[in-house]
């Protein structure tokens, strides 16, 4: 697809595409404004005059809420820090607009500059896996697309366009679009030009060996030397109420304590009978218990697509062989371009569905009688006719071999289902029923006392924070139901700082400690730089210790790993460039100074190796700023309007 966009940017606009864009887009864009007709109603945002529909923006919404839910299920925690590092919102909406702009100034530029797209490039964009990965699966559900074959499940396809009110040909004008703004973004590609300086400088950062010196600023010695001296109780106190004030550091949390009744099915007299276990098996034998899959037995006669009027041919020997079936082993060795099958008769292997084209596997499973012939079909090999010759039903897994798994499955679900219905009827706080709620929790397999507790996710814990003193909750964990009463509450509270002196005494020494290490290394670190020398004389004015690196390559893993673990500060230390420059970086305990003293000279074998690597990546990142900087002037240039009440629907 590549080779296709590079023809298609061939010639005089590639060369001149900079000075269009800069000198003549702002002055288009007024044009276009004042010549567009008037907003459609409903929309999201209008461009230079141009809207952004309603239904557009809602389906782009929903795909960006569905790739932050992924990005979240996966990141947990991390997962706002990391979005935030890289300028994106959690608000699905914002950034559905926000891109949804940019598409626009990008298309109104395509338009512009009068970029099209043949339909060979569209086709061939639709089994480009890059593309599909990139680009398409922004646009639809990732599910659709078949990531082994690198194809989109076109069935699948048109019944999720027909839920979101779209059709097929909507689709294509979308991948047009995408394609589009490939094209412009591979316009500034061919603008960009990288400087062979620029790549040995890119060579000597990633590949060559450096040496660095590294002093350490011990903290221990520090906390040695603050602990002995004298705190007056008034700085104490000072440290005590700010660092309260600050983040509430030495207060003690609630903390609960509860009883608790665990149950099972045993204690429970869940039973399960052998009829339940073989209804459940009739029932899921199909979705759950397939031993094997139904394979079909096929022949093949394949008509490739290099024959002059090879459709009209092969349309041609499909309804002689509708007509006279026996014929068709006999035409396959006549006519088939597959020659290894056609040697067979055109018999394929047995398969299941999923082993061929989709196309195929489609057309071979719905011939419903052996002998059957189906349509013609178009694959990527050529025009194909098949003809069924055995369909191999599927084998299930024998009721015996997963009684076991079904019996316990069944129990799990019975006393859970028993569990809840009872203990939401029994401890309801608003009707509650004594007399049942005893009865119930006389079952219990054995009752319990928690150690206090305080409040996290924790399924207990979340569970007695839920209840007042004395109230009941209950929930279920695995194939076990606990029922929990809060007992005891004890409020959170400041300790007075008598009764913790001694641990608010060992925070004031490391704070002051801290400080003072990291006033000494901001010092040392000017010290250093004044002249070649000065290194030396730092290490033995604050005593640190002096360690060397030897010759170490940022793409050696275990000897990063290694100086890692010897907490040497690697990721600070690889970010000095020139010759005995200095850096300083300061960790949880100890202060680092460090120097780089040496760089290996350029290899010339392997910079040539590498060269053609390197200047790709530099390309990239620069066609990527190149590219931030069109769109911000896009931005700039244009007049955009945000329906603010339509962005804000549904939040």
């Amino acid at each position: 697809m590549i080779t296709a966009m590079r023809r298609v940017m061939k010639g005089k606009i590639a060369q001149t595409i900079v000075i269009i864009i800069v000198f003549s887009v702002g002055f288009g864009y007024t044009i276009v404004s004042i010549l567009s007709s008037k907003p459609r109603q409903k929309a999201a945002a209008t461009v230079n005059g141009r809207s952004i529909s309603l239904g557009r923006f809602l389906t782009k919404a929903q795909s960006e809420e569905r790739r932050i839910r992924q990005i979240k299920a996966q990141y947990g925690n991390f997962a706002d820090v990391l979005l935030a590092s890289l300028g994106m919102s959690t608000d699905p909406r914002k950034v559905a607009i926000d891109q949804l702009i940019k598409d626009e100034l990008l298309d109104q530029l395509g338009r512009k500059l009068d970029i099209h797209v043949d339909e060979e490039l569209l086709q061939q964009s639709l089994y480009d896996k890059m593309f599909l990965y990139k680009e398409v699966s922004q646009v639809i559900p990732p599910e659709l697309i078949d990531w082994q074959k690198g194809t989109i499940k076109f069935g699948q396809l048109k019944t999720y366009l027909s839920n979101i009110g779209l059709t097929i040909e909507d689709f294509f004008s979308q991948i047009e679009a995408l394609l589009k703004r490939s094209l412009v973004a591979s316009l500034i590609s061919g603008s960009v030009h990288i400087p062979t300086f620029l790549v040995k400088d890119r060579y000597l950062r990633d590949y060559a060996g450096r040496s660095f010196s590294v002093l350490t600023f011990d903290f221990n010695d520090y906390l040695e030397q603050e602990k002995k001296r004298e705190v007056a109780p008034e700085k104490l106190k000072g440290f005590f109420n700010s660092q309260n004030s600050l983040a509430k550091r030495y207060w003690v949390p609630e903390k609960r304590i509860g009883r608790v009744w665990e149950f099972d099915h045993e204690s429970y007299g869940v039973v399960v009978h052998q009829d339940e276990l073989k209804m459940y098996y009739d029932d899921y034998k199909r979705k759950k218990y397939v031993d094997s899959k139904a394979k079909m037995k096929v022949r093949r006669l394949l008509i490739s697509k290099d024959h002059d009027g090879a459709q009209q041919k092969a349309k041609q020997v499909q309804a002689e062989l509708v007509a006279k079936p026996e014929l068709f082993e006999k035409k396959v060795k006549e006519l088939s371009d597959d020659k290894e099958s056609a040697s067979k008769g055109g018999l394929l292997p047995e398969f299941t569905r999923g082993t061929h084209n989709v196309a195929f596997d489609k057309a071979a499973f719905l011939l419903k009688k052996d002998g059957d012939v189906s349509n013609v079909i178009s694959t990527d090999d050529g025009f194909e006719i098949i003809q069924r010759v055995a369909r191999i039903p599927e084998t299930y897994k024998s009721f015996d071999s997963v009684k076991t798994e079904i019996k316990k499955r069944l129990i799990q679900k019975k006393f859970k289902d028993l569990f809840y219905k009872d203990m939401k009827k029994a401890l309801n706080p608003y009707n509650p029923n004594e007399a049942v709620r005893e009865a119930l929790l006389k079952k219990a397999k054995k009752t319990t006392e928690t150690s206090p507790l305080q409040k996290s996710e924790n399924r207990q814990a979340k569970t007695i924070f839920r209840t007042k003193k004395g109230e009941f909750g209950f929930y279920t964990d695995a194939d076990k139901g606990f029922v929990v009463q809060t007992i005891k509450i004890e409020k959170r509270n400041l300790p007075k700082l008598e009764s913790i002196k001694d641990t608010v005494l060992g925070d004031f020494y490391e704070d002051r400690a801290r400080k003072k290490m990291k006033r000494d290394l901001e010092n040392a670190t000017q010290e250093a730089q004044k002249f070649p020398g000065a290194f030396e004389q730092v290490k033995q004015k604050h005593n640190a210790k002096l360690r060397k690196t030897g010759i170490i390559k940022i793409s050696d893993s275990e000897k990063l790993k290694e100086l890692s673990q010897k907490e040497f500060p690697v990721q600070a230390m690889f970010e000095l460039e020139a010759l005995d420059s200095v850096g300083s970086s300061q960790s949880e305990t100890d202060g680092y100074l460090f120097k780089l003293d040496s760089v290996e000279p350029l290899n010339e074998e392997e910079f040539k190796e590498k060269e053609q690597e390197i200047r790709k990546g530099l390309t990239e990142e620069l066609t990527q700023l190149h590219f931030s900087a069109l769109i911000s002037f896009l931005h700039r240039s244009a007049k955009i309007k945000i329906n603010e009440d339509i962005i804000r629907l549904g939040r």
